[in-house]
């Protein structure tokens, strides 16, 4: 695989900044507070981005550099699952699909507020319309809006569906993490450049450096990682070793980059939190990092 993006996908990246530029950010994010951004969904629909995988010359790999961009932006929406599991999955789709987990300790981001649920469970793969399904919103704070949903009638959607469901949801999720890593990695690189201590910039000393080096890494791996994964999408090793990778860095970027901003860094106004809450939620989905590595040892080495 070639590690360099085409001049279309260069030009799709750029694209989705101006849309972004004009109608998402962490500010639109926090005022939208526990709601859905369907204004900037329906954009993005009209401008393509949505389809972009299933449009004549498109691919997977594209829809994830649209998730990518969504999430460095702080999009208030469920675009991964949009643009990228419900590619996969549906040959349409309603504007807001959310990805149910049936697991009882699971929960939905933006439940409550999707048109549609793509379910997967034990049996494979299902489809849910809004008025199938009920809904216990949970109190959040953590970025997205969350609940519990109870599928009360769902359609099958076919044999082998269920894999390429959770392969597809775990290349979204490595895609949403990288991005997330991404922006909180850049944003403390930027604060440890200019905040002094003793003289000089804190960023200069060995301990913050070499912190925010292996942070910059384990971000660089997660997003490589996701692309791969999407430019074979029938490989489900490769989908549960990005989730993997990601989820288990997730932790370390918070850890990292959060140590080394100090008091500032908890604050919503200075915005580092507007990635590090989402991470919080992002490695937790699917059962977190040990259900996604125990995933990936059973594909590698399946039992007899």
């Amino acid at each position: 695989m070639l590690l360099q993006l085409t001049a279309d996908q260069d030009q799709l990246r750029q694209s989705l900044r101006v849309l972004f530029d004009r109608q998402a950010g962490w500010e639109r994010s926090r005022s939208l507070e526990n709601d859905v951004d369907r204004p900037l969904l329906s954009s993005m629909q009209q401008a393509g981005f949505l389809d972009v995988a299933s449009t004549e010359g498109g691919t997977l790999l594209d829809a994830v550099l649209v998730v990518e961009e969504a999430e460095a932006a702080c999009a208030r929406a469920p675009v991964a699952a949009r643009a990228l599991v419900a590619a996969r999955l549906l040959d349409s789709a309603p504007l807001v699909v959310g990805l149910v987990d049936t697991d009882p300790c699971a929960l939905t981001r933006y439940a409550g507020l999707c048109d549609a649920y793509l379910v997967l469970d034990s049996g494979g793969a299902s489809y849910a319309e809004a008025a199938q399904v009920d809904v216990t919103p949970e109190p959040s704070r953590w970025g997205y809006p969350l609940g519990r949903v109870r599928v009360r009638r769902a359609a099958r959607l076919g044999s082998g569906t269920g894999g390429r469901l959770l392969a597809a949801w775990q290349v979204a999720l490595a895609a949403e993490m990288g991005a997330a890593m991404r922006r909180a990695v850049d944003l403390t690189a930027t604060y440890v450049t200019h905040r002094t201590q003793f003289g000089r910039p804190i960023g200069s000393y060995q301990a913050v450096s070499h912190a925010l080096s292996e942070a910059k890494v384990a971000t660089e791996g997660t997003i490589w990682m996701a692309r791969r994964a999407a430019a074979d999408p029938d490989d489900t090793i490769l989908a549960a070793a990005a989730a993997t990778y990601a989820a288990d860095a997730a932790g370390l970027i918070v850890q990292r980059t959060h140590q080394v901003t100090g008091a500032i860094g908890i604050t919503r106004e200075y915005g580092l939190v507007a990635s590090t809450m989402r991470l919080g939620v992002l490695r937790s989905e699917l059962g977190g990092p040990r259900r996604h590595a125990i995933g990936l040892a059973e594909l590698r080495w399946p039992q007899p």
